[in-house]
C-alpha cells in the first residue's frame, strides 16, 4: 500500500481512526493536510500550513510522521498541549497504526525538581527555623520519592505556592555534570531519554533555547531529527526574540545573592567580608528597583539619561566588581561558590550591555518591563528572521509550520517575513465547521470609538441584555486591564450575572469554575485569547472589546515601526494590521470548537466598517451572517436552547 492510500485508510469513513474513536468524522481537509505533510517529508522540504479550527491538525501531522518512520521533534505552544500529545494523542495513533516508537516528553528546567537545591534548602530552613517553608519542602520531598518523572506539574499550586524557586534550578545556578545529585536529577533523566527517543515533544521556549545555543556554538539541548513540527507557529517569532536577545531580571540578581548567602551558611558563616559584600550588592539591586519604579518612562534610552538612574547603575557596577573579586578568592571552597563566581561575571557582563545606550538606528529594541517589586531589562532583535532562517534551510530536514492563524486576509506574507521563509510551499485548509450556520456576528452601531472614555461603558450597556438572554455563558475578551476592570465594575453594579475575572486564580481553575457556575461570564485579557478550549453549551458568546492593535508605545512595536519606515514601508500596514488580525482570529477561535457548537460573536469596534483597513480584518474572519441590532442578537441567543 502506498503512502497516500495508507493515509486514507486512517482517516476515511470506517477507517482505522473511526474504528478506534467512534465519534470521529471524516474531514477532507485533514486528509489533504496529512497528504501535504507526507509530500514535504518525502521531498525533505518545508511547508507553511494554516488549518482552520476543527481540521484535526494534530492527527494530520502525527500520522505521516509515524507512517514514514521519521525521527521527529514536535513543538507546541503550551505545556498543556505537550501533555495532551504525550499522554493522549500519540498513544492513540500508535495503537491505531500498530506501531511502537520511543516517545519522550521534554520541558524546560523550571518544570523539574532539582533534588540538590531541595536538599540544601531543607537543611537551611531547618537551621534558621522557617517552619512553614520547611513543611512545604518536606511535602515536596515526600512527593519526589514517589514520582517517576520529577515533573512539578504533578504538584498542586498550593504545594508550590512559596517554594518554587527553592526546588528548581536555572541555567545560572545549575551545577550540571558536577552536581552531586546529577544521577537522580529529573531534568537530566528526561534529557537522556530524549536523546534516545524517536519522537520528542517540546514547547516553543525549549525549541528556541536550543536554536539560540546552536547559534552560539554551544551544545544542543535537543537531538537531531528528520522533521520538526512547529504547532501554533504564529507564536514562534515572539518567543524567539527572547532567546536571541539579552535579558537580566531583578530576580536573577537577587537569586545570586541568596545562593551565596545560603552556601556561606552551610560553610559556617566564617567569611564576614564576603557576607558584607553580598549585603551591599543587595542594597544596590534594591536601589535600582527604587529608581526604576520612581520614573514613568519605559524607553531605556530616556531612563539612561537621568542622573539618579545612572548613579544607581554605577553603584550596581561597583557592587558587581567587589562581589566578583571576593567570590573569586572564595571559589576554591566549594563548587557552588565557584559557580556563583562565574554567574556573577556573566550577570555583570549582561548588565553592562543592557545599561548602555543603543544607537537610534539599531536593529535591536531596548526596554525595561516593570512590575510592582521587580524589573526586567531587555535587548531583543527587531527582525528575528535573519537568526532563524539558517536553521530552516538545513539539508535533509523538514520544518512544518502549522497554526489556525498563519495567514492575514488569506495571504502568508506576514508569516513568511517573520520566519524568513521565501519559497517553501504554503497550504490553507478551511475549517470543516459551517460558520454560516453555527455563528452569528454583530458589530454594535453607534457606540463611541475605542479609546474614548465611555467606549467600555457603552459596549457593556449594549451587551448586558444579550448576556442575560444567553444566561451568561460568555467570554468578554479585552485588550487592556483598564477596560477589563471598568467592565467588571459595571457588571457588579448591574447584578443578575455571575462573573469571573482573570487573575483571581489559575487559568485552569477559572475555566473549571466557569463551566459549573450558572449564568457566568468570564472577563479576561489576551492570556485567554488562545489555547482555551470550551466546548458545547458552556460557551455561547464571545465578545471582543476592540481590534487588538499593539500598544503604540510598546518598545518592540516602536522599533518595528521605525525599521519599517527606514525601509520605506508603511508600518501600520506591514506590522500593526497583520499582528492585530492574527490576534483577532485567535480570539474568535474560542467560540466554535466542534461541529455542534453554536454562538454569537460580538466585535465592539465599528472601525472595521468605517476605516479603509477594516476589510483586512473582516477577510481574516470566517464567513458568517452579521446581525443588525441588539434585539436580533437577543432573539438569536434565546433560540439556541
Amino acid at each position: 500500500m502506498d503512502l497516500e492510500a495508507s493515509i486514507l485508510e486512517v482517516f476515511c469513513v470506517d477507517g482505522l481512526l473511526h474504528r478506534e474513536v467512534p465519534e470521529y468524522v471524516e474531514r477532507y481537509q485533514q486528509i489533504e493536510m496529512a497528504t501535504a505533510i507526507a509530500s514535504a517529508l518525502e521531498q525533505k522540504s518545508n511547508a507553511l500550513i494554516e488549518a482552520g479550527t476543527g481540521t484535526g491538525k494534530t492527527f494530520a501531522y502525527l500520522v505521516p510522521i509515524l507512517l514514514q518512520q521519521k525521527n521527529a521533534i514536535v513543538s507546541t505552544g503550551t505545556k498543556t498541549l505537550q501533555d495532551q500529545l504525550y499522554y493522549q494523542d500519540l498513544p492513540t495513533i500508535l495503537k491505531l497504526l500498530g506501531l511502537s516508537r520511543k516517545v519522550s516528553l521534554l520541558k524546560g528546567r523550571s518544570n523539574y525538581l532539582c533534588p540538590e537545591r531541595l536538599a540544601k534548602n531543607i537543611k537551611v530552613m531547618s537551621e534558621i527555623v522557617e517552619p512553614d517553608l520547611l513543611s512545604q519542602l518536606v511535602r515536596v520531598r515526600e512527593w519526589s520519592q514517589l514520582s517517576r518523572t520529577g515533573d512539578l506539574n504533578e504538584l498542586s499550586d498550593k504545594d508550590l505556592e512559596s517554594v518554587g524557586g527553592l526546588i528548581t534550578s536555572t541555567t545560572d545556578n545549575c551545577l550540571g555534570g558536577e552536581c552531586p545529585s546529577v544521577d537522580v536529577c529529573p531534568l537530566y533523566r528526561a534529557r537522556e531519554k530524549a536523546v534516545h527517543a524517536d519522537i520528542v515533544i517540546v514547547n516553543h521556549h525549549l525549541l528556541m533555547a536550543d536554536l539560540a545555543m546552536k547559534e552560539e556554538s554551544i551544545s544542543s539541548l535537543l537531538p537531531s531529527a528528520d522533521v520538526v513540527i512547529v504547532d501554533e507557529a504564529h507564536q514562534i517569532s515572539s518567543v524567539a526574540r527572547h532567546f536571541f536577545g539579552e535579558t537580566v531580571t531583578s530576580g536573577q540578581l537577587m537569586e545570586l545573592s541568596r545562593d551565596v548567602k545560603r552556601e556561606l551558611q552551610l560553610l559556617g558563616n566564617d567569611n564576614p567580608e564576603l557576607r558584607r559584600s553580598v549585603m551591599g550588592y543587595e542594597d544596590s539591586v534594591n536601589g535600582l528597583l527604587r529608581v526604576f519604579s520612581m520614573n514613568a518612562a519605559i524607553e531605556l534610552e530616556e531612563l539612561l539619561t537621568m542622573v539618579e538612574i545612572q548613579d544607581a547603575i554605577d553603584e550596581m557596577d561597583l557592587s558587581f566588581s567587589t562581589l566578583a573579586e571576593l567570590l573569586e578568592a572564595s571559589a576554591i571552597r566549594s563548587k557552588v561558590l565557584q559557580q556563583c563566581y562565574q554567574r556573577c561575571l556573566r550577570l555583570m557582563d549582561r548588565f553592562a550591555v543592557l545599561t548602555e545606550q543603543v544607537e537610534a538606528d539599531s536593529v535591536y529594541a531596548h526596554w525595561i518591563e516593570r512590575q510592582e517589586k521587580s524589573f526586567t531589562l531587555r535587548l531583543s532583535p527587531v527582525v528575528i528572521a535573519d537568526s532563524l532562517s539558517p536553521f530552516f534551510q538545513e539539508p535533509d530536514k523538514s520544518w512544518i509550520f502549522t497554526s489556525a492563524t498563519l495567514s492575514v486576509a488569506e495571504k502568508f506574507d506576514h508569516a513568511r517575513s517573520a520566519l524568513g521563509l521565501e519559497d517553501d510551499p504554503e497550504y490553507r485548509f478551511e475549517s470543516p465547521f459551517d460558520f454560516s450556520e453555527q455563528v452569528r456576528g454583530l458589530i454594535p452601531r453607534g457606540i463611541p470609538v475605542p479609546g474614548s472614555n465611555d467606549h467600555t461603558t457603552a459596549l457593556m450597556a449594549f451587551c448586558l441584555p444579550i448576556l442575560k438572554a444567553n444566561q451568561g455563558r460568555s467570554f468578554i475578551l479585552f485588550t487592556s486591564y483598564k477596560a477589563l476592570h471598568a467592565a467588571r465594575a459595571i457588571i457588579a453594579e448591574t447584578g443578575g450575572i455571575n462573573y469571573l475575572v482573570q487573575g483571581a486564580m489559575s487559568r485552569q481553575k477559572l475555566l473549571d469554575k466557569f463551566k459549573i457556575i450558572p449564568r457566568c461570564v468570564l472577563l479576561a485579557t489576551q492570556g485567554f485569547w488562545e489555547g482555551i478550549d470550551v466546548k458545547g453549551t458552556d460557551l455561547r458568546c464571545v465578545v471582543i472589546d476592540k481590534l487588538p492593535f499593539t500598544n503604540p508605545s510598546d518598545p518592540l512595536h516602536v522599533a518595528q515601526m521605525r525599521l519599517a519606515a527606514a525601509k520605506g514601508e508603511n508600518g501600520f500596514s506591514s506590522v500593526s494590521i497583520p499582528d492585530a488580525a492574527i490576534s483577532l482570529k485567535q480570539g474568535f477561535g474560542r467560540l466554535i470548537r466542534q461541529e455542534s457548537d453554536k454562538g454569537l460573536f460580538v466585535l465592539g469596534d465599528n472601525r472595521v466598517l468605517t476605516k479603509s483597513y477594516g476589510g483586512e480584518f473582516l477577510k481574516s474572519l470566517p464567513d458568517m451572517p452579521w446581525l443588525g441590532s441588539q434585539q436580533e442578537a437577543i432573539t438569536y441567543m434565546e433560540s439556541l436552547d
